[in-house]
């Protein structure tokens, strides 16, 4: 049999790695939404937050409902 005590702590230190590392996809997805909606409030000032950045219509009130910092139709989304 492998040493447990040496089986255990590599798996013990491979687990802190995994967890820091979605910490900070965490933190990143985070700060990401963030900046999202930092460029809505800057749309909403400027008099565009509703407008789709793409063809110019306007973003559906139940996609704004859902994602407040959508800069794009339904239409659009995908492009």
């Amino acid at each position: 049999m492998i040493g447990s005590a040496g089986v255990q702590e590599t798996l013990q230190l491979r687990r802190e790695e995994l967890l820091e590392r979605a910490e900070r996809a965490r933190d990143e997805a985070a700060r990401a939404e963030i900046a999202q909606i930092d460029t809505a409030l800057a749309r909403l000032e400027r008099g565009e937050y509703g407008i789709c950045v793409l063809c110019g219509n306007d973003i559906e009130m139940t996609r704004l409902a859902a994602v407040p910092y959508a800069d794009r139709c339904q239409s659009c989304v995908g492009h």
